[in-house]
């Protein structure tokens, strides 16, 4: 792990701009020292290198260093039929400006109904098929059916008690329209990969804030603090928004992760990564377990951190 950090540091431009910096100090120590024609050249010139590359040394992770970056932001709040969500929009707003700063190409839908919800992940997919690193931030109303991964667009009726068949009828599942890129990484697995993380593990809540003048939910209020985190690898961005969220509710809220992924990524990288398709699905889902009291007799709902898992009650 050390080492790896090392190889991040040890590039052209952390050499050009440790260089540029050395020499505008030595330049201005010398004319301090001497304030004679030589040394007030070597002090301008040192203070012009610095300034030429203060930008791409220190400043600058523009597209050509990185991957090819796709981010798709969806924000469900305004729900047909069921109470609004508190801090959805704002928690989608504040990721999407972040990624955006990150170089990420944005596809951003508030409250879509459910046709242009699934032509933004039809795009989404499109896209992230032909190689890249792509972001599926999901904040809104979903659930786990028998492993699969549905989001439930703002357009779904959910007026009357539903069974399982109504909730799949209505909901989209991610794991059949993101299918063709869960092919591509399982079939060429070297430098490409996919990680998902839920904002709350199975049997536990998802909380849409913890005090009401709080503008994120706690999931997102922490993992916003590790976006702009240098050269923090994405493996241990997730490993830390684990323990963060967890200390931030005392407990009450546990995000959960699946990871199967062969390359390294970085939100803020300083060198060009090696990477064929990543994939990585951010839900912070399920707030307040909107179903508990909306489902068929025969049904139970528990909680999830990707939405809520209907079982066939006991």
């Amino acid at each position: 792990m050390i080492l790896k950090k090392i190889k991040n540091f040890a590039n052209v431009r952390i050499i050009i701009g440790s260089l540029t910096t050395i020499a505008m100090i030595l330049g201005i120590l010398w004319f301090i020292t001497k304030l004679d024609f030589e040394s007030a050249l070597a002090a301008i010139g040192g203070v012009i290198a610095f300034i030429g590359a203060f930008n791409y040394a220190f400043l600058s992770f523009d597209k050509n260093i990185v991957a090819d970056r796709i981010a798709l932001i969806v924000a469900n709040k305004n729900y047909m039929s069921l109470s609004p969500l508190q801090n959805v929009e704002s928690d989608a707003e504040a990721i999407c400006e972040s990624l955006k700063r990150k170089g990420f190409r944005i596809i951003k839908r508030i409250d879509p109904s459910r046709k242009e919800l699934l032509k933004a992940i039809n795009d989404f997919e499109v896209i992230l098929s032909t190689g890249g690193v792509g972001v599926f931030y999901y904040s809104g109303h979903a659930a786990q059916i028998n492993g699969q991964d549905m989001i439930l667009p703002v357009d779904a009726d959910m007026s009357k008690s539903p069974s399982i068949e109504d909730f799949v009828r209505q909901a989209i599942n991610l794991n059949d329209l993101l299918g063709p890129v869960d092919k591509i990484i399982e079939e060429s697995p070297q430098n490409n990969g996919s990680l998902i993380i839920y904002s709350t593990a199975s049997g536990g809540l998802a909380y849409d804030f913890m005090r009401q003048d709080e503008k994120h939910s706690p999931f997102a209020v922490q993992l916003l603090k590790l976006l702009e985190i240098w050269n923090l690898e994405i493996f241990d961005l997730f490993r830390m928004l684990v323990s963060k969220v967890s200390q931030a509710t005392q407990g009450r809220q546990i995000p959960w992760m699946s990871v199967s992924i062969d390359t390294e990524f970085y939100f803020k990288p300083i060198v060009k990564e090696k990477i064929g398709v990543l994939k990585i699905l951010v839900f912070d889902a399920c707030r307040n377990n909107p179903f508990w009291s909306r489902v068929h007799r025969d049904y139970q709902v528990s909680s999830r951190g990707v939405g809520s898992e209907i079982q066939k009650a006991e």
